[in-house]
């Protein structure tokens, strides 16, 4: 009997090291993915600000060098006005795209870490149901060997005194 119990243990602790190792694995992978994704979003939104600043500087400095002549108010408050929109929709624009890349990787990295969540749960539930089934086998199996032992020990005893008895 003990053997059967070192066997069982031995294999549960096989299969609990097992799932531990997967889930450790599962998460660090997952973490790495979306480390590198978000670094590549940052990046990229990174370059496009740049890209949009340098091109904002750009358009003022030339406005600047064309209006430095002038002493015109009404050209200057027109020029100032139509920059300051365009710069408001470019801004409003760039915005509203990384808004948009922002929530997008939010709800995918939410989307895996349920799943892996899920996973993870029902894997752990899985084993543990198993581990349950085995022990609880075991234990019937147990019971039912020293129940019947014990039932035939009474059917002894019962008929060995009714010979005694009925003598």
């Amino acid at each position: 009997i003990k053997d059967f119990f070192v066997t069982i243990w031995q294999e549960i602790q096989t299969v609990f090291t097992t799932v531990v190792t997967a889930i450790g694995t599962f998460l660090t992978n997952a973490w790495n993915t979306i480390k590198t994704t978000v670094e590549t979003v940052m990046t990229a939104i990174q370059m496009v600000i740049s890209t949009i600043w340098s091109g904002i500087k750009t358009f003022f400095e030339t406005i600047f060098t064309a209006i430095q002549p002038r002493d015109d108010f009404e050209i200057y408050k027109t020029i100032i006005t139509t920059v300051l929109t365009a710069i408001s929709v470019v801004v409003t624009t760039i915005w509203n795209a990384i808004k948009t890349v922002v929530t997008i990787v939010v709800s995918a990295i939410q989307t895996f870490i349920t799943t892996a969540w899920n996973t993870i749960q029902t894997v752990t539930s899985t084993v543990f149901n198993a581990i349950h089934t085995v022990f609880t086998t075991v234990w019937n199996g147990i019971k039912s060997v020293v129940m019947g032992g014990g039932n035939a020990m009474q059917t002894g005893i019962s008929t060995a005194f009714n010979a005694i008895h009925n003598t």
